[in-house]
């Protein structure tokens, strides 16, 4: 448990790396006027089940940063309630399942206060045959007056036997709000990797560029540097685990 007072800023970060079995609760209460980033890279290992809640006050605002690598089962669950006003979330995402991984992934956001913002931005990779669920819930209260809230997911299909299955949802209560949703899953573009190899690059170093591709859009908006870093080394990680 975590408590921010008013006026304050925090950053925090997790890297977890178990052995076959891992659970974590979190829950984060922010303060007035107060700020916290939260970045999570997990690298569990058979079974892992993750659950992290926060509660903003006004002007509060909390980011979540993830990624998610291992886990041949990993459930993640992800809640905001954006109980001030003028409060805001941003949740970000980066998995990436492969061989016979399941990963389960669940953001969650509640619009209480007037004026509260939402961003929910994930991207995944799905390879060999391995299997990404999603779920993503906007839920806007009637109390909840000019409201911003938007969800994208996205996800990149390596192998014919991998499955991806995402399920945005938008709960409106309220009128006087500004939001979509939204979800697509495709394949590595066959006129993409062509070009690429008719640059000289071979068929592996070209998936490589377009998965890194894929990802960097997400990427960039994660600010904690160390997160970055580590999101990064696993997503080379696995890349190379497929030579």
């Amino acid at each position: 448990v975590a408590n921010t007072e008013k006026n304050t800023s925090a950053t925090i970060t997790e890297e977890t790396s178990s052995g076959d079995f891992n659970t974590s609760f979190t829950e984060i209460y922010v303060d007035e006027n107060a700020s916290v980033e939260y970045g999570a890279v997990e690298k569990n290992g058979e079974f892992s089940y993750s659950r992290r809640k926060a509660i903003t006050k006004k002007y509060g605002s909390i980011n979540w940063l993830n990624g998610i690598f291992m886990g041949d089962l990993n459930r993640t669950k992800i809640e905001t309630i954006l109980k001030g006003d003028s409060s805001e979330t941003e949740m970000t995402g980066v998995w990436y399942p492969s061989g016979k991984q399941h990963h389960d992934i669940s953001l969650n956001v509640k619009h209480i206060g007037d004026g509260t913002k939402c961003d929910m931005d994930s991207r995944s990779v799905v390879d060999h045959k391995a299997r990404s669920l999603y779920e993503g819930l906007q839920k806007v209260e009637q109390t909840a007056f000019d409201t911003s809230s938007f969800q994208d997911q996205e996800t990149l299909m390596l192998s014919d036997n991998s499955e991806s299955d995402a399920s945005p949802k938008l709960m409106i209560e309220n009128p006087d709000v500004e939001a979509s949703h939204a979800a697509a899953a495709g394949t590595v573009e066959k006129e993409k990797q062509h070009y690429l190899e008719s640059r000289g690059l071979s068929q592996d170093k070209a998936e490589r560029l377009v998965v890194k591709g894929f990802f960097e859009p997400v990427m960039k908006q994660i600010k904690v540097t160390r997160v970055k870093e580590k999101i990064r080394e696993e997503v080379q990680r696995k890349l190379d685990e497929k030579q």
